[in-house]
């Protein structure tokens, strides 16, 4: 018999996936979703809804400097979502760890009064 959380209830659209991303913004992520009472993924993922909403073509997209502190992390996602973001990224031709990151930028952005 499979283990079943009494806290945290299954959902099976939901996967741990592994990226690498930046360290100090993970960080900074991780503090705004504390003072905001929120998992960290849910504002990575509203990020995810932010460049997925503004970058569609190449055209629209520039190429951001790679962070020198990237490492792994391990994070729950929405397969669907996360599926579309690495489909953008294969058009945008970048990476889908520089999509999260400036997802994670626009939502520290949005959010820096807080």
């Amino acid at each position: 018999m499979a283990y079943e959380s009494k806290i945290r209830t299954f959902n099976p659209d939901r996967i741990t996936k592994n990226t690498s991303v930046s360290q100090s913004l993970l960080q900074e992520i991780k503090m705004l979703a504390s003072k905001l009472d929120k998992p960290y993924n849910a504002l990575i993922e509203a990020g995810i809804d932010y460049v997925l909403q503004t970058y569609k073509n190449d055209r629209d997209f520039i190429q951001p400097e790679k962070p020198t502190d990237r490492k792994q992390m391990a994070t729950t996602f929405s397969l669907e979502k996360y599926t579309t973001l690495q489909n953008r990224a294969r058009k945008l031709k970048t990476t889908t760890n520089t999509l999260l990151e400036i997802g994670m930028k626009y939502i520290l952005e949005l959010n820096k009064d807080k």
